[in-house]
C-alpha cells in the first residue's frame, strides 16, 4: 500500500455507480441541455451527474427526496459547468430541497410582500 493510498476514501457511493437506462430516458425527456448532447458528451454528462451526487448530499426539508429530483438536481450543477471538465463544486457539501418557494425566514409556501425565494446559494 502506497502513503496515497491510505488517504484515499474507500467508501461506496451515495446515490449509484452508474447510470440507469431509465435516468437517460428521464434526463432525455426532461432536460433540453442533455438531449442535445451527442452520444460521448451524454456520457460524460452522465459521469459529472454521478460524481456530483457521490459527493453532495441532498436533503429534503418537509419532503421526501426522489431519484428524479436528485437527477435534476444533478443535471442543474453540472449544465452550467460542462464547458469546464476539469471544475468541481469542491466546497458543495448538501442542497436543501424545498417543497415550494420559500420567504427569508424560510417559511414554506409563504408570500411575504411578493417574495417567493425559489433557490438561494450561501
Amino acid at each position: 500500500m502506497g502513503f496515497f493510498d491510505f488517504f484515499q476514501s474507500k467508501r461506496t457511493p451515495k446515490f449509484a455507480s452508474a447510470f440507469t437506462l431509465e435516468w437517460r430516458a428521464y434526463l432525455n425527456d426532461k432536460v433540453q441541455f442533455y438531449r442535445s448532447l451527442y452520444d460521448d458528451e451524454k456520457r460524460q454528462f452522465e459521469d459529472r451527474v454521478l460524481q456530483f451526487l457521490n459527493t453532495t448530499e441532498i436533503t429534503g426539508i418537509q419532503t421526501d427526496v426522489q431519484d428524479e429530483d436528485r437527477l435534476l438536481i444533478g443535471a442543474s450543477a453540472i449544465i452550467p459547468i460542462f464547458a469546464f471538465p476539469k471544475w468541481e463544486y469542491f466546497k458543495l457539501k448538501e442542497v436543501l430541497l424545498y417543497p415550494a418557494h420559500f420567504d427569508f425566514e424560510h417559511n414554506i409556501g409563504q408570500r411575504v410582500e411578493d417574495v417567493a425565494i425559489l433557490g438561494m446559494v450561501g
